[in-house]
């Protein structure tokens, strides 16, 4: 067995930040399943941007489309002596509810996955950001030119075109992308 080339974990990574053992074993998993040269690519909650809204909104902040609270952390040392990630309480409309997640530090995963696991970061970046550079390239262009056809059609679920309050659940979110070395 030579590996796989690509790996992928959309929106879930974050969940295993609640101890560290769980980080570990997710990127052996990982690691040791992609061959020398294979991609991991992925979607985790940016801690960049979380910061950002903590500092404007306190520890609960949100809109008609999601809901982050931070979990105190006395309640959070209570609920786990290895929590290893910040806890929060996310919802999101019509897809999670009360959910406890953790925030990952990026840096501190980055040198990790470098560190332990042989997994160079080549690429990350806000969902905002990502949205920008890429929704001009030919593979944006023709999703745009399929959304604009079934805007015409009268579907009105066109992946392009999102509210402002979906904007900003969508900034909650980075991409990335590491390689094995």
């Amino acid at each position: 067995f030579q590996g796989y080339d690509v790996a992928s974990c959309q929106f879930s990574m974050h969940y295993a930040f609640g101890d560290i053992a769980k980080v570990r074993g997710f990127l052996t998993n990982v690691s040791a399943n992609l061959r020398v040269g294979g991609t991991f690519v992925g979607t985790t909650v940016d801690d960049g941007a979380v910061a950002k809204w903590r500092a404007q909104h306190g520890d609960t902040f949100g809109n008609s489309c999601f809901k982050v609270e931070i979990v105190a952390e006395d309640e959070a040392k209570a609920a786990s002596a290895t929590t290893y990630g910040t806890p929060y309480r996310f919802t999101l409309e019509e897809s999670v509810s009360d959910e406890v997640e953790y925030i990952v530090d990026w840096a501190a995963l980055v040198k990790l996955a470098s560190d332990e696991f042989r997994l160079r970061l080549v690429e990350s970046m806000n969902f905002e950001e990502f949205f920008e550079q890429y929704s001009t390239t030919t593979i944006g262009e023709k999703l745009k030119e399929k959304s604009n056809k079934r805007d015409a059609a009268g579907d009105n679920a066109n992946p392009m075109s999102l509210t402002d309050d979906e904007k900003e659940a969508a900034y909650m979110y980075r991409a990335f992308v590491f390689e094995k070395f």
